[in-house]
């Protein structure tokens, strides 16, 4: 009698299952194929359920909703509408969110949940049952999550953002998933994956989403005490190098990508420090090298960054830039890379300065003797050297004499007398000059020279000869200044007069030696000091003698010698204009055959055009207006001579009202001559 009456209960189980089934297909309206799978899956649920008989619990649903045999068998019979009262009933009775998500349907469900009028009021009721003692621990999203995996979920809650009746609800649930994956520390790389950021390319920065995965990163560190970086899962889809080039884009944009390029930039900073990597290895991993372009690389400023932080963290173990360098590459590499810094950046001749500054403070604090920096820094043989010139790291070595000579003032003498010994004639007036410019050195160096140079003069050697072996020809702009260079002047002067057979000029050592615009450069910088105006004005004198008499070069070509050319409105009232005039006069004098005219010259370097501005801007300065004046008239007189017609000149010039007047004046200079 009872297995009739289970049988009777079985065949009655199966059949409200296909009325159920069926019925569901009727009212959905959904794919006769989908309806069917579902129909058959809950066959072989029933028929597993009556095999095992034993009343365990068992996934339903297609996803992972755990619910018990007796959900299961209410649920066939029920209708998925649920009532106030009921969800009541259930929340007093303890009853699962899981469970009244399937009581809902929402499992079987063939239209979008967020579309069913239901699926919020499941969601509340979740909400409360999280809040009773038999559903602490539980919520919304764990089911959700359950039910449907967090990939789709994820998906399921970004589409149902876009829409306006479910974006408020998607958007609670969002935040809610977001904190659940921050709870059980959801990997990284799966975020990132989920976030479609590996499509983004060099516009990840860029893209909204890393925003977003950024902060889920930040929030995760602080759950789990900063045991996570973003470093690692972005290394997976960048080399480092796209990284840094995109963080130092992104610092130039605006505010809100600034802040990502920063964010990148600190991120490895922090990856590193947790890492335990030095300056020295942070500095390999950036592969910057002993070269200038390091000083101007951006990822200077990562390892400077990182350098801050980690003496920060390693206080008893703090290093600086200039160590780090040095460590890495040697002082002489380092102080090379320094001393040849050719570059327009400013911050790139700043970081050099700095960078030479600490590096002598280095080796001063250290107690390395000038000797032992001259060996550092890999400097030739002092007795083998015949000039200084081709080696930059002299300058840092003469440098570092200054550093040392201010430490110690009272071995200067002795520093600096010492050098006589060591080096060459040449090399060690050469090392003096260097020196001099230096207060600490000044007067000792300037000393010394004169010294040198005395032996010189006693011997009675060739002046040439005498001004390359005291190095006058590497003074520079300052040369006229030199108390050297006024003793060798005296010396030429003495030599000729014991020697008038072979008289030597003053002058041709000066040229030869300061050719070009670097002569230009020392009369200009002779002019600024009222003690050396008269050696500037006979250098100038001697130069333009030279120009005359030697080379016979025309006015025009002196006129660009002088850089006139280039003075534009300033041309007239320029200091060397007078001088070029003194020098067209005396062209005039001395080659009468080939006499020319002050406006042929001029005109040989502008345009017409050119001189029709400049002109009569030169008529509104006092000390130029009548030569202004007269210029002009030269003109109008040449172009009468070239036959220039009305007709031509409008059409030269009549696209400019402001050349008007040339054209009525020209016409009246014609009448004049006709």
């Amino acid at each position: 009698m009872r297995l009739q009456s289970l049988l009777g209960v079985t065949i009655a189980l199966y059949v409200a299952a296909i009325l159920e089934a069926f019925s569901t297909v009727s009212a959905g309206g959904v794919s006769t194929h989908t309806e069917r799978a579902s129909f058959l899956r809950t066959l072989r649920v029933l028929r597993t359920r009556n095999l095992n008989g034993n009343g365990e619990e068992e996934r339903m649903g297609g996803g992972g909703i755990t619910v018990s045999t007796s959900e299961k068998l209410a649920t066939l019979f029920k209708s998925s509408k649920v009532t106030d009262e009921q969800l009541t009933k259930w929340l007093a009775k303890g009853k699962s969110a899981d469970d009244v998500f399937y009581r809902m349907k929402f499992a079987k469900a063939r239209v979008w949940i967020f579309d069913n009028p239901q699926f919020s009021r499941w969601v509340q009721y979740a909400d409360d049952f999280s809040a009773t003692p038999s559903g602490k621990g539980t919520s919304a999203i764990a089911s959700l999550t359950t039910q449907y995996g967090d990939d789709r979920l994820y998906k399921m809650l970004k589409a149902a953002k876009r829409e306006s009746s479910s974006k408020e609800l998607a958007s609670r649930l969002q935040t809610d998933q977001l904190e659940r994956w921050i709870t059980i520390g959801k990997d990284t790389d799966e975020v990132y994956m989920l976030y479609d950021l590996n499509y983004a390319g060099v516009r990840l920065l860029r893209d909204p989403q890393f925003n977003a995965w950024a902060k889920y990163v930040d929030d995760l560190n602080a759950k789990h005490k900063g045991a996570i970086s973003m470093v690692p899962t972005l290394r997976k889809h960048y080399s480092d190098a796209d990284l840094f080039k995109m963080a130092e884009a992104a610092k130039s944009g605006d505010d809100e990508l600034k802040a990502m390029g920063l964010k990148l930039e600190d991120a490895f900073v922090q990856f590193w420090i947790r890492d335990d990597k030095t300056p020295v290895k942070v500095l390999a991993e950036l592969q910057l090298g002993a070269t200038t372009k390091t000083l101007e690389s951006p990822l200077f400023g990562l390892l400077t960054k990182f350098t801050d932080a980690y003496n920060v963290k390693s206080s008893k173990m703090k290093t600086t830039m200039i160590e780090t360098f040095t460590d890495a590459f040697g002082d002489e590499k380092v102080a090379k890379m320094l001393t040849t810094v050719q570059t327009n950046e400013w911050k790139a001749k700043k970081i050099a300065t700095e960078l030479e500054a600490a590096q002598l403070q280095m080796w001063l604090s250290s107690g390395k003797s000038v000797d032992e920096v001259y060996n550092l820094l890999n400097l030739p043989n002092k007795k083998h050297l015949h000039s200084i010139d081709a080696n930059p790291l002299f300058t840092t070595w003469i440098s570092y004499l200054n550093t040392f000579s201010i430490e110690n003032p009272d071995k200067v003498t002795r520093l600096l007398s010492t050098l006589t010994t060591e080096f060459n004639n040449r090399p060690l007036m050469q090392i003096l000059q260097a020196a001099e410019k230096f207060p600490s050195m000044k007067s000792i160096a300037t000393k010394l020279q004169l010294q040198q140079a005395e032996k010189f003069f006693s011997t009675g050697v060739s002046p040439y000869k005498v001004f390359t072996a005291i190095a006058l020809d590497s003074v520079g702009d300052s040369v006229l200044s030199s108390p050297v260079f006024t003793k060798w002047m005296s010396y030429v002067d003495d030599f000729n007069k014991k020697h008038p057979e072979k008289e030597e000029s003053w002058f041709l050592p000066l040229r030869v030696s300061y050719q070009g615009n670097s002569l230009d450069r020392l009369i200009g910088t002779a002019r600024k000091k009222p003690e050396t105006i008269k050696l500037a004005d006979m250098v100038e004198k001697a130069r333009m003698e030279e120009w005359l008499t030697r080379w016979k070069y025309e006015p025009k070509d002196v006129f660009r010698f002088l850089h006139l050319n280039e003075a534009g409105d300033k041309t007239f009232s320029s200091p060397n204009f007078k001088l070029w005039v003194k020098y067209l006069n005396d062209f005039n004098l001395k080659y009468p055959d080939e006499k020319t005219t002050m406006i042929d010259n001029i005109r040989a370097n502008y345009i017409d055009l050119h001189l029709l501005e400049i002109l009569p801007a030169a008529k509104k300065v006092p000390s130029t207006e009548k030569l202004a004046k007269d210029l002009e008239n030269a003109l109008l007189n040449k172009w009468v001579d070239e036959k220039l017609t009305m007709a031509y000149l409008k059409r030269w010039l009549g696209y400019n009202p402001s050349f008007d007047v040339w054209i009525q004046r020209y016409a009246e200079k014609l009448n004049m001559t006709s």
